[in-house]
């Protein structure tokens, strides 16, 4: 790859010394003389700090490389395995259990692992997981349901194409008009505009002729489809110098 980026050096190098002055500030901290430099073996210890903030994080990595490693390890032998290699407890268990303790411990662990505590958790897991499905399922149908019904609301809506019979309208008429210049033609005055900003009647008025100026061609093929839905509802037969009409 390095042939194919002949200037990738002297990219490397401008960009080092631009952020050279933050690594200085970054690291001020280890220079000589200075707080980490200065520091006592007491108060190296004091401020030690884990490398995360989510105690979880490195676990849950740690579980994630392990079933990748060993995909049939159950959950209790790797918090076994976890919890041995902590506090050392191989020299505890050097220094102080006997071979009944031994016997013991192999016991448990042998009841544990014939107990299907691991079965019934990969069932439960499945199952959760499976529900999760099912409501992504349930969400995307409601989704799509909203869409359709956003559709037929834009069909069952008649653009208007004469300011005369924009003057003619109710104010809940005019709303419908504002909502499809809004919602379906992103007019770039209304996209962001509330309905209580759209004012009294005259307002509203207003708006809908000046969007119908801005936005004619969307009124004219909206419009166009509107007619046609109506038509095939109708059951109407349709003609090719109709559909030329509509799509200019």
């Amino acid at each position: 790859m390095l042939p194919r980026l002949p200037d990738i050096t002297t990219i490397a190098v401008v960009f080092l010394k631009g952020t050279l002055p933050t690594w200085e500030r970054f690291t001020s901290e280890f220079a000589p003389g200075a707080l980490i430099d200065t520091a006592t073996a007491d108060e190296l210890a004091l401020s030690w700090m884990p490398s995360t903030n989510d105690a979880n994080e490195g676990g849950l990595g740690t579980y994630r490389n392990d079933m990748r490693l060993f995909p049939r390890l159950t959950l209790h032998q790797h918090n076994a395995r976890q919890m041995w290699a902590r506090n050392d407890t191989q020299e505890f268990m050097d220094a102080t259990l006997d071979a009944l303790d031994h016997t013991f411990l192999m016991r448990e662990a042998r009841k544990l692992d014939s107990s299907g505590l691991e079965a019934k958790r990969r069932k439960a897991q499945v199952d959760f997981d499976l529900r999760v499905a099912e409501l992504k399922r349930e969400k995307d149908a409601e989704k799509k349901r909203q869409q359709i019904a956003s559709l037929r609301t834009v069909f069952d809506v008649e653009v208007v194409l004469s300011e005369s019979e924009i003057d003619k309208m109710t104010v809940k008429q005019l709303d419908k008009q504002l909502d499809l210049y809004q919602k379906y033609a992103l007019d770039e005055v209304l996209v962001k505009m509330t309905k209580k900003a759209r004012g009294l009647k005259v307002e509203k008025q207003r708006l809908t002729k000046e969007a119908l100026k801005r936005c004619y061609d969307f009124s004219f093929f909206l419009y166009g489809l509107h007619t046609l839905y109506h038509m095939i509802q109708s059951r109407v037969r349709l003609r090719s110098p109709f559909l030329l009409f509509i799509v200019p």
